[in-house]
């Protein structure tokens, strides 16, 4: 089909036309998600971020982690390569807690608390912040299995140093922003096997995830 010259042109837009059409979109209110939390979704992102980690490094785990949680509310800093005065890999500064943040996406997950009480004790004895005013937090690729050594040692800190580290996977981050889910303090998340509790009371729904990508939300047994 052939388009006349003169409908030809009316078809083009215009940079002013582009303008006042991205300027009509950001008005838009965004009340519903911007994907569908599916298996699908999740799997799709896992393997893109595993894809993106065997081109860019290891660094690109603690920048994913460090923008997912500013998504999610929070001040949060990563770790500048040689700095060797600071181990921890991101840093979250509240507004009455300082949070020791380690990001293990690999199996060597049962190093990631010691890691944490390690940064945690640093931010108390040489920056001097109270130990009350410290917490900690491990973001992983998936939650590990619920008989898993790593679930032990958390419990161990929480029951000798009544320390209650934080754990989040970067796939429930992820779907936690694109379902506009803000976090006002680390407290909000839970030390528990389970992330689905805190989507489900942020939310106000069900998750739609079945079984192939639940081990972001839910420890297996």
């Amino acid at each position: 089909m052939t388009v006349a010259s003169g409908a030809r042109k009316c078809l083009q837009p215009s940079n002013g036309d582009n303008k006042s059409t991205a300027t009509a979109f950001m008005k838009v209110a965004w009340s519903k998600p911007i994907i569908r939390d599916d298996d699908k979704i999740a799997l799709t992102f896992t393997a893109s971020y595993e894809k993106a980690s065997s081109i860019s490094g290891s660094r690109i785990h603690n920048l994913l982690a460090r923008n997912l949680l500013i998504e999610l509310g929070l001040k949060a800093g990563a770790n500048r390569t040689g700095d060797v005065n600071n181990r921890m890999d991101v840093y979250v500064a509240l507004a009455d807690t300082s949070v020791a943040t380690e990001v293990e996406i690999s199996s060597a997950q049962i190093d990631a608390p010691r890691s944490v009480l390690d940064s945690m004790a640093v931010l108390h004895g040489r920056h001097k912040i109270a130990k009350r005013q410290v917490d900690g937090l491990i973001i992983v690729g998936e939650l590990p299995n619920s008989r898993s050594e790593f679930w032990t040692v958390l419990a161990d800190i929480e029951s000798v140093l009544k320390i209650k580290i934080k754990v989040l996977t970067t796939a429930a981050a992820v779907i936690l922003v694109h379902n506009k889910v803000k976090l006002s303090k680390i407290q909000d998340l839970e030390s528990s096997l389970s992330i689905r509790k805190l989507f489900e009371a942020t939310t106000g729904r069900k998750l739609w995830l079945k079984s192939g990508a639940y081990s972001a939300f839910e420890a297996g047994k």
